[in-house]
C-alpha cells in the first residue's frame, strides 16, 4: 500500500474524533465525482510517504490523537460499478467481501455514500442500505461539487438537506445508525 497523502489533524473524517489520515495512491476506482483526482490519475507524481513518517507523528502525538483513518473510500450497490468504474468482477466481489469482514469485526469502522445527484437516488441509497444491512455506521455524505475527477461533475445541484433526510428515514431499519455528513 503506497501512501500519497497525509492530513495530521482532521475533525472530519472521524467526527467526535481527533485522527490523522492517510490517503492512498493509484486508487483503481474512477468515481467521477472523486475529489482527490490527482491521487487517482497522478499518484506517481506525488511524493510518497513513509510508514515511519507517519507512525512518528501518530506516537508523537499519541495523547491528542484517537487513531488513523487510512481512505480509499466506496460501497456496493447496483450501480456501485458504474459509478466507481469498475469492470472487473474480482474486484468488486473484493470490495463486498470487505463490507462483510468489517460487519462482523469488532473494529469501529463506518461506510459512507457519496450522495450525487444523477448517480445516486433515493432507490440506490435503499439498495446500498439493504447490502449494507446490519452495519453498525453508515453515513449519507454530501456531494459537494467542486475539484471533481470529472469536471462536469463541478457543475451539479446537490440534494438537499431535507432530501438526504428523507433519505435516511427510508433505509433506518437496515442499519443500526445512519447520519448525514456535509450540510
Amino acid at each position: 500500500m503506497e501512501l500519497k497523502g497525509f492530513i495530521k489533524t482532521s475533525l472530519i473524517e472521524y467526527p467526535g474524533k481527533i485522527v490523522s489520515v492517510a490517503f492512498v495512491g493509484g486508487c483503481n476506482f474512477r468515481c467521477p465525482f472523486c475529489q482527490n483526482p490527482d491521487l487517482v490519475l497522478n499518484s506517481q507524481s506525488l511524493p510518497s510517504i513513509s510508514e515511519k513518517e507517519i507512525i512518528d507523528h501518530l506516537l508523537s502525538k499519541r495523547k491528542w490523537l484517537d487513531g488513523l483513518v487510512i481512505s480509499r473510500r466506496p460501497l456496493s450497490g447496483k450501480n456501485y460499478r458504474k459509478v466507481a468504474g469498475i469492470v472487473d468482477e474480482k474486484l468488486f466481489r473484493k470490495v463486498k467481501e470487505s463490507v462483510k469482514i468489517l460487519s462482523s469485526s469488532n473494529i469501529d469502522y463506518e461506510l459512507r455514500t457519496t450522495v450525487v445527484p444523477g448517480l445516486i437516488d433515493q432507490e440506490d441509497v435503499i439498495s446500498i442500505a439493504r447490502g449494507a444491512e446490519g452495519v453498525r455506521k453508515y453515513v449519507l455524505q454530501q456531494f459537494v461539487p467542486k475539484v471533481t475527477l470529472d469536471k462536469q461533475y463541478e457543475k451539479i445541484e446537490p440534494y438537499s438537506k431535507d432530501k438526504l433526510e428523507e433519505m435516511r428515514e427510508k433505509i433506518a431499519d437496515y442499519v443500526e445508525s445512519c447520519e448525514i455528513r456535509g450540510v
